[in-house]
């Protein structure tokens, strides 16, 4: 990773008396920030200031009723709640900052009233409703078909999708894998289900390098096109607007209701409180967590609708349930979790592979 300096150029042409005082103020705060976060702080701060110009208002003069005032200007233009919060979110974080760089006496957005955003009631696919998508996507094109299982059954942000490379698919510990720049630009690495291993290699055919998704110009998928995308399968699968990150809440869905631990499914989905929460946790990798749940969903999903493809394994007659551990007849077998289900999945794929 390498950092950038101002160059000498550039500090020689800086001169104090040509920038407004809020703006070296803004420019401190959006520093911290980087990627989506900084453009949508940025906008939010460009649309204040562009109201309190509008308003004769100078910016690091304004006091707790002003940023009301701003507040029922938000509410009057019908904007959602969650948007009036966030925008607000971002003016009291500039500010808070302005006051501890000293640039004002105190912070006026310390005590804003902020609006009461409730829950989102938004529904999310189910088992079968996954399986539908999975098997729809199939039937569009091998890139369709990438994009839906790295969605639906490793729980990729659509972000992290489109900004897959060729260069980044490894094996490790048993496993295909894939690297990523995840949110906050953490890497990581995420284990990939035979299901989706094959179907990233058909997308990627005899390339060598380059984005693993393309569009059909030959460019890297954006995240415009990758919604565009899940829409059109999801319209065509008859499931209504689907967007992707309602791939994302099924694949987190269907890993609990598969019986994964919370921990292993926080810990797959890469959230920021999927911290172990003993020693012993601690010492085990991401990845060693997070294939049990992504395994689980694709067994779980295939249950439900079977895949187009004919090298993913679909239950038979002696097996209704899909239960690769039911192959040997007239044992009797106590139950068995998740976890424990992939350990033997995984046995039986290598030992299968020697011969």
């Amino acid at each position: 990773m390498t950092t950038t300096h101002p160059s000498a150029s550039m500090l020689e042409r800086f001169n104090p008396d040509l920038v407004d005082e809020a703006e070296i103020a803004a420019a401190s705060f959006l520093a911290r920030y980087k990627g989506r976060t900084l453009e949508a702080y940025r906008y939010d701060l460009r649309c204040f200031f562009q109201w309190a110009a509008d308003a004769g208002l100078v910016v690091l003069d304004a006091t707790r009723p002003h940023i009301e005032m701003y507040r029922g200007w938000l509410e009057e233009r019908g904007l959602a709640a969650s948007t009036i919060d966030r925008r607000l979110t971002t003016v009291c974080g500039f500010y808070r900052f302005a006051h501890i760089d000293g640039r004002i006496a105190s912070n006026p957005a310390q005590y804003v009233r902020r609006p009461q955003v409730h829950p989102s009631t938004a529904r999310g696919l189910d088992r079968s409703e996954l399986g539908v998508f999975l098997f729809t996507a199939e039937r569009y094109d091998h890139s369709h078909a990438a994009l839906a299982v790295l969605l639906g059954l490793n729980g990729l942000r659509v972000s992290e999708a489109c900004g897959t490379n060729i260069e980044d698919l490894g094996f490790e510990r048993g496993h295909r894998t894939l690297g990523i720049l995840g949110k906050g630009n953490k890497p990581a690495l995420i284990p990939l289900v035979p299901r989706t291993a094959r179907t990233v290699d058909l997308a990627i055919g005899e390339r060598h390098d380059g984005p693993i998704l393309r569009r059909r110009d030959g460019q890297r998928l954006d995240r415009r096109t990758a919604h565009r995308w899940v829409r059109s399968i999801g319209k065509r699968a008859g499931l209504g607007s689907v967007h992707p990150h309602m791939l994302r809440a099924a694949f987190i869905m269907a890993a609990l209701d598969a019986g994964v631990p919370l921990r292993e499914v926080q810990t797959a989905a890469r959230h920021a409180n999927a911290k172990p929460c003993n020693p012993m946790a601690a010492t085990c990798s991401s990845a060693s967590l997070s294939v049990i749940g992504a395994s689980v969903v694709n067994s779980y999903t295939i249950r439900a609708v079977p895949s187009s493809d004919p090298m993913v394994a679909r239950p038979s007659a002696s097996d209704p349930k899909g239960h690769p551990e039911s192959a040997n007849h007239g044992v009797r077998r106590r139950p068995v979790d998740g976890a424990v289900r992939v350990r033997r999945e995984e046995r039986g794929a290598r030992g299968a592979g020697r011969h």
